[in-house]
């Protein structure tokens, strides 16, 4: 299953690339601002945020109930602005947290339990290698292109020197998901958009 997986990704690449980029028109996003000041206070560098988009045309081509993961970085700039780290279509980029949360519809936050704010430095030095990359649209784990939750999976484990859960989201291959910082005793869950009163 995964050759057949692979060879017709391989070959719908392009098409797959051009459709991500449409989204539904008119959507509202169910992620607000009142949010980000809501969550602000308690992400820590290291969490990762686990989202989905209602809209987005890639979602069709998603098997995942959590279609999207980044890395909250912090000020890694010294700009004052704080960052996620993320894999998409673009490649490995950095959004700015208001960014990121208000284009979404739900957001989970997730801490490694062996992570803490010691590690600040290492993961943005860590996460500093990963820009730029491009994006993993095959799901391998052991080539330069990173997806989604392959990249917040990738540093951490840099990092805590830990090796992540990978599930077998496509049959035949094993993927970092979703399920590997949700529900997985080395994380613990810090706030989930859906149940906040905002």
């Amino acid at each position: 299953m995964k050759i057949v997986y692979d060879f017709i990704m391989k070959k719908l690449k392009p098409i797959v690339i051009w459709w991500g980029g449409f989204h539904m028109p008119f959507s509202r996003k169910k992620v607000t601002g009142k949010h980000y000041f809501a969550t602000r206070e308690n992400i820590n560098v290291g969490d990762v945020l686990l989202a989905t988009t209602n809209g987005e045309f890639s979602n069709l081509i998603n098997p995942e109930k959590i279609k999207h993961g980044g890395l909250y970085v912090g000020d890694i700039l010294g700009s004052g602005i704080m960052y996620v780290i993320e894999a998409t279509g673009k490649g490995t980029i950095l959004t700015d947290l208001v960014s990121f949360l208000t284009t979404k519809d739900l957001v989970i936050g997730t801490r490694m339990v062996d992570v803490n704010t010691g590690n600040t430095l290492q993961i943005q030095k860590t996460s500093m290698t990963y820009l730029g990359r491009k994006y993993d649209y095959l799901f391998e784990n052991d080539d330069d292109d990173v997806y989604c939750f392959e990249l917040a999976a990738r540093i951490l484990e840099e990092v805590a020197s830990v090796e992540l859960t990978q599930f077998e989201v496509v049959p035949g291959k094993s993927t970092y998901s979703y399920k590997t910082f949700l529900g997985d005793e080395k994380f613990i869950t810090t706030f989930n958009t859906k149940n906040m009163k905002v």
